[in-house]
């Protein structure tokens, strides 16, 4: 969890995103024991609006194995989608398509060939929305900024 805020340092990160990028779901005992280490330890404090981010004791304690930054789009978008479903790469791959047009609810399940209705759209479209890798745009569906400009860009 310290190495995937670390990999997007100084930027802050949402629980869902640090779960998601360790490869541990936010509600697992896990994720909350390593979560409850880091915070006394020091190493990821709190920034606005429920982002967190990695400490400078926390960069000291990774030391050699801090990560590389993903600085273009296209390394952060390797970053996310080894971490996702391929049901949710597809969307993903869609909504970035759409570019900034967005596309709505109805284009994206024609194209992942999904029902809009069906549970499974419903958690993969939340899964890509809660990881911000997608942001809702009045009734579409567009790429989050922090995925197109990185983690330091205004949300």
């Amino acid at each position: 969890m310290l190495k995937v805020l670390a990999t997007f340092h100084p930027g802050a990160m949402t629980r869902p995103q640090i779960a998601r990028g360790a490869g541990l779901r936010v509600s697992s005992g896990t994720f909350s024991t390593y979560w409850s280490d880091l915070r006394k330890d020091g190493l990821l404090e709190e920034t606005e609006g429920g982002l967190y981010r990695v400490t400078d004791r926390g960069l000291e304690v990774l030391g050699a194995e801090r990560p590389q930054v993903p600085k273009t789009f296209a390394e952060r978008r390797a970053f996310w989608e080894a971490r996702l479903r391929a049901g949710e790469r597809r969307m993903l791959a869609a909504v970035i398509d759409a570019a900034a047009m967005g596309i709505t609810r109805a284009e994206l399940a024609a194209v992942v060939q999904m029902s809009a209705t069906s549970g499974t759209f419903s958690t993969y479209l939340s899964t890509l929305h809660n990881n911000r890798l997608t942001a809702h745009s009045s009734d579409r569906v567009v790429v989050h900024p922090w995925l197109l400009k990185g983690p330091t860009a205004a949300v």
